[in-house]
């Protein structure tokens, strides 16, 4: 099944979803790819509110460049210099890029270890693939809302329809993980 209906899929039932990729016995390497793609679907969908951020004056950021360049000039409260904003943009891209594709996937890692072990001790018997997939694919699939999210960010900003969006990705994420979790850990959960 291709990638796009198993995530439509998991909306409809994360545990099926799970089950049947068990079932067909995926390994590591796939795990590993749906957590690369989740993280680079992760960094895009930051950019939008990358640049809204860019275009916001801040000065303390603005001198920090213009320092980092040599530059003395004068900052404005008000507006930000068309060659600020490029500036800070690089400079939020290159942090975001660094947090979502190095940073981002050794923290998944360390939770979906973490995660196992819980089980373990609650009386599940996950293998620790199971648990990796688990959260790997509920990131993946909750993916198309924290696109949402980043969109909503960069068009309207902070406030209540950004965080509504915000709850609403990691409730859906949630749902997938503890869902998938279950059936990792217990097998035959409904879900």
């Amino acid at each position: 099944m291709p990638v796009t209906a198993d995530i439509l899929a998991t909306y409809r039932g994360p545990a099926r979803v799970l089950a049947d990729k068990l079932a067909r016995g995926v390994q590591d390497p796939v795990a590993l790819v749906y957590l690369a793609a989740g993280a680079i679907l992760g960094f895009v969908a930051q950019l939008p509110r990358l640049r809204r951020e860019a275009l916001l004056p801040n000065p303390e950021f603005e001198r920090a460049i213009l320092a980092e360049r040599g530059e003395v000039r004068q900052i404005e409260a008000v507006g930000v210099p068309q060659d600020l904003v490029a500036a800070k943009f690089e400079a939020l891209v290159s942090g975001a890029l660094f947090a979502w594709v190095f940073v981002m996937p050794l923290l998944f890692y360390l939770i979906a270890a973490l995660s196992a072990f819980v089980m373990r001790r609650l009386g599940g018997r996950p293998s620790g693939l199971a648990a990796r997939l688990a959260l790997f694919w509920s990131f993946l699939a909750a993916s198309p809302l924290l696109l949402l999210q980043g969109l909503g960010a960069g068009l309207i900003g902070p406030g209540p329809a950004v965080t509504g969006l915000s709850v609403l990705w990691l409730a859906v994420f949630l749902w997938f993980w503890i869902a998938s979790m279950r059936e990792a850990g217990w097998g035959g959960v409904p879900g």
